[in-house]
């Protein structure tokens, strides 16, 4: 392996091979993760969001926020599709999965 450039940090948790160097720039920027339920939320995702988290709830309520960010993302010509969501519900009581 070529270490050039690499640098070693000693210390009781040191490091050893490690590498600083800065990473390609991503245009037009990295990935923006939005998360979050509230209303006001949705116009955040419509707006700046490339991800959206949002935290568990009834499917009723995520199809309601999705709708409302579809609205949102209508007012300012943003296809919906453009976000990619990530949902997450949490397993009831009693079940692992």
């Amino acid at each position: 392996m070529d270490l050039a450039g690499a640098f070693a940090f000693h210390a009781p948790h040191g490091l050893t091979g490690a590498f600083g160097n800065p990473k390609r720039v991503r245009r037009p920027h990295p990935p923006v993760l939005v998360g979050g339920r509230s209303a006001p939320n949705a116009a955040g995702v419509a707006e700046h969001a490339d991800l959206w988290n949002m935290p568990g709830g009834e499917i009723d309520d995520v199809v309601r926020r999705s709708a409302q960010r579809d609205r949102h993302c209508a007012g300012i010509g943003r296809d919906p599709r453009s976000h990619w969501p990530s949902p997450f519900w949490r397993s009831p009581p009693g079940r692992s999965r």
